[in-house]
C-alpha cells in the first residue's frame, strides 16, 4: 500500500481555504510577516506550524478582550 506523505506546507490557495480569506488578504498576511513563510522561486511556501501559530496568536488576542472564563474555549487543538 502506498503511503501518502503529510504535507508540511500550504500553498497560497490552501492558505486562503484554511483561513477563508481572499488572495489579497493572504498575500497581505505573508508580506507583512504576520504569517511567517518563504518563497521558492515565485511560489510561497507556508509552513502549517506557522499558520497554527498565527491562529493561536489571533485567538489569544481575542481572548484577552473577553472575559477570562471564555479564554479556554478559544484554544486551538493541534
Amino acid at each position: 500500500m502506498e503511503e501518502k506523505l503529510h504535507p508540511k506546507v500550504y500553498s497560497i490557495g490552501e492558505l486562503c481555504t484554511v483561513l477563508d480569506v481572499g488572495r489579497n488578504t493572504a498575500y497581505d498576511l505573508l508580506n507583512s510577516g504576520e504569517i511567517r513563510a518563504f518563497k521558492m522561486g515565485t511560489t510561497w511556501k507556508i509552513p502549517i506550524s506557522n499558520v497554527d501559530e498565527y491562529l493561536n496568536n489571533q485567538c489569544d488576542k481575542y481572548a484577552e478582550s473577553i472575559r477570562p472564563k471564555k479564554k479556554e474555549m478559544c484554544k486551538i487543538i493541534n
